[in-house]
């Protein structure tokens, strides 16, 4: 018959991890092999497990059934049986979930007797002057790096920045004078992610305060300011990439289009209880809890998977949906970065954020010139053609244009003319205005100084002439 394995598995797993005498400093014994049956049964008083172990430790001299030896300790992966009236050890199915002990390692499943396997876990704090690192014994740690690493601190007014105690510093640029927040301007850059400038002893340096900070990313998703914008979106984590579906009974669960899949393991059971002490806290109650399916396995139950009424404002930040801890139906946030809708008509759609539809300002400048622009209430952005008003038609070539009834209108042509008797003068509008070239050489000209007889034209200049004799004046 089947066994009750897989509650004992856990439960022996947790209460061993902590009576374990293994040498803490020791890498070699993190997810090593498991300890010996006087380990786990060694006395408070002796943690090293080198006493030997009291008669009231030792299992049962007799059983019937599994269900008599189902209480004694045993090692991770290991369980007792009742095999011709005595419990003895025998190893637990392959592939039921465990914890070899390691924070550096998830995943981990047994495998002929022993917790392995598994993937490591993904240590990252987004700091480029630490360096990140998992210990076997306390988890994710992220080191200082040294002085002498290159970083960039992302403050355009910084030069050679280097790491120091774990952060990014730069010396500052003289060439970032300023008198007030205004003169930085011309040094900022165009991303609205990293910060803006403000004049601090009359240099621009980056001000802290303004450093868009995004939540962090979920499983599969990976949050990141858009620089452009300055507001933070989610996009899928490349598939492939490790997380954890939160369901134990499913092995080396990877990232795909969004979503956390894991594939299918072995999880025994008798009833669905057998099930229930497998659920860890992330397990995804929205699926529906495990239970106990026709072929003894552990599966999320079809029958109880949740389905919530769809959302009467799908264009705001907040949706309905079920809540993977509660496995209820709930008003929950959107993915941050979905459109949304501002709540001022005149505000343009923005994108959510921790629930909150974040828009610029409002504005209803149309960029026509000719038209009055304004916001009012309910009815939005207003835009009233005017008429006698200076515009701009977009035409180099015209001067004085007029609107006329939200209309731009070509005023008077323009006249070209360098006063150059050697040039050909005319306005070109994609040229931006009036152009001229030389005229043919040899072409006669009046030089501009009218006491110079006639000359010719070279090279766009009119050359030679004789100064004019003027009669000598009488008496």
């Amino acid at each position: 018959m089947l066994r009750r394995t897989h509650f004992s598995v856990v439960l022996s797993a947790l209460l061993f991890g902590a009576c374990t005498a293994e040498d803490p400093t020791s890498l070699s014994n993190v997810g090593g092999s498991p300890p010996s049956y006087s380990d786990v049964n060694a006395s408070p008083g002796d943690i090293s497990g080198q006493s030997p172990p009291t008669t009231s430790a030792q299992p049962p001299t007799g059983c019937d059934t599994d269900d008599d030896c189902a209480d004694i300790l045993a090692p991770p992966c290991q369980q007792h049986a009742c095999e011709s009236g005595s419990c003895v050890l025998i190893s637990a199915d392959d592939n039921a979930p465990c914890e070899d002990g390691n924070p550096c390692t998830v995943d981990t499943h047994c495998l002929a007797g022993t917790c392995g396997g598994g993937r490591a876990t993904a240590c990252s704090d987004g700091n480029p002057c630490t360096a990140d690192l998992c210990d076997p014994l306390t988890g994710c740690a992220f080191t200082a790096l040294g002085s002498d690493v290159a970083c960039d601190d992302g403050d355009p007014c910084s030069l050679d920045d280097s790491c120091m105690e774990g952060v990014c510093t730069g010396k500052a640029d003289p060439e970032c004078a300023c008198d007030s927040d205004q003169d930085c301007i011309e040094h900022d850059d165009d991303n609205l992610c990293n910060g803006s400038l403000m004049c601090v002893g009359s240099l621009c340096r980056l001000d802290p305060l303004s450093v868009i900070t995004c939540p962090p990313s979920g499983a599969c998703d990976v949050s990141s300011c858009q620089a452009s914008t300055g507001v933070c979106s989610s996009e899928p984590a490349p598939n492939g990439t490790g997380c954890d579906d939160g369901n134990p009974c499913t092995l080396d669960d990877r990232c795909g289009e969004g979503v956390c899949v894991g594939t299918p393991g072995t999880c025994s059971c008798n009833e669905d209880s057998d099930c229930a002490a497998l659920q860890t806290e992330s397990y995804d109650l929205c699926q529906g809890p495990l239970h106990c399916n026709s072929e003894g396995l552990c599966t999320p139950d079809p029958a109880q998977t949740v389905q919530c009424e769809p959302d009467d404002a799908p264009y705001d930040c907040l949706e309905i949906a079920c809540n993977p801890g509660t496995g209820i139906c709930a008003t929950l946030h959107r993915q941050n970065g979905a459109e949304c809708e501002g709540a001022d008509p005149c505000s343009p759609a923005g994108t959510c954020l921790d629930g909150h539809c974040i828009t610029s300002s409002a504005s209803c400048d149309d960029g026509d010139p000719c038209t009055q622009d304004s916001c009012e209430g309910d009815a939005g952005c207003l835009h009233v053609p005017l008429s006698d008003v200076p515009c701009d038609d977009g035409d180099a070539c015209t001067d004085n244009d007029q609107c006329a009834e939200g209309s731009c209108l070509s005023g008077a042509a323009v006249i070209c003319d360098d006063a150059n008797p050697c040039t050909l003068d005319k306005c070109v509008s994609a040229a931006g205005g009036c152009t001229s070239e030389a005229s043919n050489d040899a072409l006669p000209c009046q030089p501009s100084d009218l006491c110079v007889s006639q000359g010719v034209c070279q090279a766009g200049q009119c050359q030679g002439g004789t100064p004019v004799e003027c009669p000598t004046a009488g008496p």
